[in-house]
């Protein structure tokens, strides 16, 4: 990035937008693509500005609010979630979401299949009554849960379908005398995922585990 050096400071200004919004139009999950295309559009914005390209700075800024009022609005809006409980007549419909994810599913589970699991309990978390999102977890005895999956699909990536399962549902988990969990992947981007989720490494299994504590005290009633 030397040759930054050699350019006028508003010129950098103008590829530091570039950059940003392009790099949101590449991201999945909505909530980060809409900051970082607010921070973007907000930088090309004062770029339009100081070289007087007005309409420039006037879309940008029009992007700007744009973004703002829609996550405000996202903030705002309450979404309504609840668990399918699918473990005991998974259905065809189940069998087609594995295999129309297979290939990003194999990608943060390799070699996941719900017929070789211990006893699995399949879970399809609904959002506003869409799918979206599997979680699949095994009993590993002691108060341990292991999640074998935890997918969301791509349109439902912003971690409320994680931050609901872990955190909102936790006093149900422990309530059933769990005290933590534990996951595995190769995938770095998914280990991201579970450490915002609320999981943390566990050097001493090794590369790729996480695990989670199981704090709420058991729910009442």
């Amino acid at each position: 990035m030397a040759w930054l050096a050699d350019l006028p400071w508003v010129e950098v200004v103008g590829y530091a937008g570039s950059i940003l919004v392009a790099v949101s139009l590449a991201m999945s999950d909505l909530l980060r693509l809409r900051l970082l295309n607010l921070v973007g559009a907000a930088v090309f914005t004062v770029y339009g500005a100081l070289v007087s390209a007005y309409p420039v700075a006037a879309l940008n800024g029009f992007i700007v609010l744009a973004n703002i009022y829609h996550l405000t609005r996202m903030k705002r809006d309450e979404e309504y979630f609840e668990l399918l409980d699918v473990t005991q007549q998974p259905g065809p419909y189940l069998a087609r979401f594995l295999e129309h994810h297979r290939r990003e599913i194999q990608e943060i589970a390799p070699g996941f299949d719900p017929g070789r699991l211990p006893a699995p309990r399949l879970l399809m978390i609904l959002r506003n009554l869409e799918p979206a999102g599997l979680v699949v977890w095994t009993d590993r005895g002691e108060g341990v849960i292991r999640v074998e999956l935890d997918f969301a699909v791509p349109r439902y990536r912003d971690l409320r379908c994680g931050r609901w399962f872990f955190r909102d549902r936790e006093a149900w988990f422990a309530g059933q005398g769990y005290h933590r969990f534990e996951a595995y992947t190769p995938s770095e981007r998914h280990g991201h995922y579970l450490q915002a989720v609320g999981f943390t490494p566990d050097p001493p299994r090794g590369r790729g585990w996480y695990r989670r504590l199981v704090t709420s005290p058991p729910s009442q009633g």
